[in-house]
């Protein structure tokens, strides 16, 4: 019986299955990177909406009269919001809609963007 062509069949299956084990770990890797990125980016969207939150907030403060169910200044809808991590800037959306449900209870929906990821917080507040 030859023993060297043995030798190098055990060879060839070694390295089928090391290659096999190598490519399925970088599937895996690659699949993690992606997923983590867009959770990312859907933490990034929360943010930006609850930024938007704030805004509308802060202009229903400034406004002493909700009867209308917007505040006294202009709410801006699709603004731009740019902040800075780690020597990046990256930019964000965010769109809010009021809708009155008396004269001193007021829903916010602010719904925030960053790339693909959407994220809608809908708030009530009473004066």
């Amino acid at each position: 019986m030859n023993e060297r062509g043995v030798i190098l069949l055990i060879c060839l299956i070694v390295m089928v299955a090391l290659l096999l084990l190598g490519s399925a770990l970088l599937v895996m890797t690659q699949s993690n990177y992606i997923s983590a990125g867009v959770e990312r980016d859907e933490k990034r969207a929360f943010y930006v909406a609850f930024a938007g939150i704030e805004r509308a907030v802060y202009e229903l403060n400034q406004d002493n009269d909700w009867s209308d169910g917007t505040p006294s200044s202009a709410l801006y809808t699709d603004e731009s919001l740019n902040y800075e991590a780690e020597d990046v800037t990256y930019t964000g959306t965010y769109t809010i809609v009021l809708t009155n449900r008396s004269k001193n209870d007021i829903r916010i929906i602010s719904t925030g963007k960053m790339n693909n990821s959407k994220r809608k917080i809908n708030v009530r507040v009473t004066k």
